[in-house]
């Protein structure tokens, strides 16, 4: 995926109202503790084998 994509994609959810939620809010919400704003989401990055070290600098590069 390239950044720029990927920031669009961020950028419309924005323009359009949703929410992500914390991994917190994600965990109340499937033990049935919470119900999350109707227009919410959550990011789930699968990159296959760990070839990487630090993940967070290959879902969002330092130049982001």
């Amino acid at each position: 995926m390239k950044t720029e994509w990927f920031l669009e994609q961020l950028q419309w959810l924005s323009d359009n109202g949703f929410k992500s939620l914390s991994g917190e809010e994600l965990i109340h919400f499937v033990h049935g503790e919470s119900q999350p704003p109707q227009k919410s989401f959550a990011l789930r990055f699968d990159l296959g084998l760990p070839a990487h070290t630090n993940f967070q600098d290959v879902t969002v590069p330092a130049r982001c």
